[in-house]
């Protein structure tokens, strides 16, 4: 069992990030983070989208069928299955997920960036703890209504 950062867990006590279906789908008219932020930070995205809890490692998703994981594109050698907590992703079909990667301690946040033609996609490291994300992209402020 993965522990959540505290942050995150803040974060879900708080309401800021989303529970329940319903609130996941609204972020597909909201954002939670400013889009100009967050292109500062992943110039080729446009908009965040981040799961309800429980979140699944890579391993589970797998075991559930998502043989995705494995393939090429997904550039599986370069993460952990069981160590990874995936968190989010960039929107409706972006095919680029966000995960916690606990390999390291605190764990990193990591993102799948697409090559032109997605022959070499990489996992990025895109912030060094879960709390730098989330000071950079002002994960503090009340959700959008």
């Amino acid at each position: 069992m993965l522990n959540l950062p505290d942050r995150l867990e803040k974060l879900i006590q708080n309401g800021f990030w989303p529970i329940t279906n319903q609130s996941c789908q609204k972020q597909n008219l909201n954002s939670l983070v400013d889009r100009d932020l967050l292109k500062q930070y992943a110039p080729e995205e446009d908009c965040i989208f981040f799961y309800q809890p429980p979140f699944k490692t890579i391993e589970q998703e797998i075991n559930e069928g998502m043989e995705i994981w494995k393939e090429t594109m997904s550039a599986p050698e370069m993460v952990s299955f069981h160590s990874s907590l995936i968190i989010g992703d960039f929107g409706l079909g972006s095919d680029a997920p966000i995960i916690l990667d606990y390999r390291q301690s605190p764990p990193t946040v990591l993102r799948l960036v697409w090559s032109e033609d997605g022959s070499d996609n990489k996992w990025k490291l895109w912030f060094n703890t879960f709390d730098e994300m989330c000071d950079t992209l002002q994960m503090d402020a009340p959700p959008m209504v």
